[in-house]
């Protein structure tokens, strides 16, 4: 039987094997050559890992995408596939605090300086004539500000700069950043593109020659994506049209309950964050650049970081951990996660104040977590 008559697998295959071996050395010239850059060696690529690329290139509505081991991993090729001395990029200063930890370490070592921005307007001020890269996000992480993104990316191309966007709160079924205007998505993959808490990985997509570019980058820093993760991500991926809208149906619907609780000033609310309520001051903005509002809910305590803490430790259904994107249910502190370590005047900046939780929403029950939410808040009432 002709082979490419067999029939295939369901589900694809996991390669595990880190060399493929030649006929020739002619093909292997050929594969040296980088004619075969994913049937070669592990570092360079591998079938298995190209198949998630391609999915969530599809996704993204891009020519192309690159796996790496983390989220940071992706990020940092970013930085040093991109940045050399003498340049300059502009940060929006409320990027995932790691990201702008990054930026600053290095920074001083590679000889780049960082403008900061906290809004369209402070972009427009900061972009010249040397900058490189415009880094943010949007929604941001944790405080859920939006970004007139197409504005953003309009003030890069003026002077030529990439727009690099992180999308890993809202993720391609929310929106598209490509589409608006952006050169490069990264996502920390192991978020919202698994969505089952048990893959480390990350990922960036974009143009054809960007993405290649950065391929180079990849395999000499070795920030590949191990073939098992990769078909794991691959399996998530499959279900992501599915599990996005539940969470952040469910979503919704709590933070408009909370929000609800807040104005009847209850259960000392300060403020209740999600780009869904009519009260979050970018509604407008969100309801043109995203087809639906995440699943992430911030919450705002007025009685600090007790309060916060107080609230966490009560809660049942919600555990307490540092990600988000999966089946369960999570509440974080930024100010012992994300953001540890920063100074109260970098919080500030950030507009994170001492009370701040991030609620990260999974497929549980709508009715079991506000039940949750509303006996934790009031047992930590001060």
């Amino acid at each position: 039987m002709d082979d490419a008559a067999l029939p295939k697998p369901l589900i694809p295959p996991v390669y595990q094997g880190v060399s493929f071996t030649f006929e020739s050395t002619e093909q292997l010239k050929k594969a040296t050559a980088g004619a075969f850059p994913n049937h070669f060696y592990g570092r360079l690529g591998n079938p298995t890992v190209l198949g998630a690329e391609e999915a969530i290139a599809r996704l993204e509505r891009c020519d192309h995408a690159l796996l790496f081991g983390s989220g940071m991993g992706a990020i940092s090729a970013l930085l040093f596939g991109l940045m050399t001395s003498g340049d300059r990029m502009a940060v929006d200063r409320r990027v995932y605090g790691n990201a702008a930890l990054l930026f600053k370490t290095f920074a001083p070592r590679l000889g780049f300086h960082i403008d900061w921005f906290s809004s369209e307007e402070e972009a427009e001020a900061c972009i010249g004539k040397d900058t490189k890269i415009v880094y943010f996000e949007s929604p941001t992480n944790p405080r859920l500000d939006i970004l007139d993104i197409a504005r953003v990316c309009a003030a890069a191309k003026k002077y030529k700069a990439l727009a690099l966007f992180d999308g890993t709160l809202a993720g391609p079924i929310v929106q598209n950043p490509t589409e608006l205007g952006v050169d490069i998505v990264v996502h920390s993959a192991t978020k919202s593109l698994n969505g089952h808490h048990d893959v480390l990985c990350g990922v960036i997509a974009g143009p054809k020659d960007l993405i290649e570019s950065l391929r180079i980058t990849r395999t000499l820093l070795g920030a590949n994506l191990d073939p098992s993760a990769a078909a794991l991500l691959h399996r998530g991926l499959s279900t992501i049209s599915l599990r996005v809208p539940r969470q952040n149906g469910t979503a919704l619907k709590l933070a408009q309950s909370l929000e609800q609780w807040r104005q009847a000033g209850k259960l000392g609310l300060q403020q209740v964050l999600y780009p869904g309520l009519e009260s979050h001051p970018q509604h407008e903005l969100a309801g043109r650049q995203m087809r639906s509002f995440g699943h992430i809910v911030a919450l705002d305590l007025k009685g600090g970081t007790d309060h916060a803490r107080m609230v966490a430790d009560e809660l049942n259904h919600f555990k307490i951990a540092a990600s988000l994107g999966g089946a369960e249910s999570l509440v974080s502190l930024p100010s012992l996660t994300s953001h540890k370590g920063w100074s109260d005047e970098e919080l500030a900046s950030a507009q994170l104040s001492p009370g701040f939780l991030r609620l990260a929403i999974g497929f549980e029950d709508p009715e079991v977590l506000l039940s949750d939410l509303n006996q934790a808040l009031e047992k930590a009432q001060l």
